[in-house]
């Protein structure tokens, strides 16, 4: 039950990072591909006259139905592994504190194999949603189209 509340709780904390962090990273990507420098405030204004406040939120479908799994992974992967170091120490798993010895030790295994977990998730997924970002998608229909006229 415990690493399906940790699950629960990544997948929770994912979406509401995305919703909240997501209009900033969509700026922060259309600020790197522009070839001037401009400020933050002066590209969201830009987005939101242009879009409205569907452009902030451009592209976030997929991470949407990413982020979630991608925090659940680390959150359940992170719970299980410090709860199974413990257990070897021989300490209960309803005994899961700061005081137990190696806790600190466990909690940074467990956060580094939980973080290994994650990237496998994170990287391709951030890839795409850079791409959808940006606009520099081609989509599959695009390519299916394209492969039926050349034929």
């Amino acid at each position: 039950m415990d690493d399906f509340c940790n699950f629960i709780a990544g997948w929770g904390a994912g979406i509401v990072g995305l919703v909240v962090g997501h209009p900033m990273d969509t700026v922060k990507t259309n600020q790197q591909m522009m070839s001037i420098k401009i400020s933050n405030s002066q590209i969201a204004l830009d987005i939101l006259e242009k879009e409205g406040v569907h452009g902030l939120y451009r592209g976030m479908l997929f991470p949407l139905l990413c982020s979630g799994t991608i925090n659940a992974v680390f959150f359940g992967v992170y719970g299980y592994c410090l709860r199974n170091l413990q257990e070897l120490r021989g300490h209960p798993a309803s005994l899961n504190m700061p005081t137990t010895s190696n806790w600190y030790l466990d909690t940074f295994l467990g956060g580094c194999i939980g973080g290994l977990g994650q990237v496998i998730v994170s990287c391709p997924s951030d890839v795409v949603k850079v791409r959808l970002q940006s606009g520099k998608v081609i989509s599959f229909i695009y390519i299916i189209s394209m492969t039926k006229k050349y034929k």
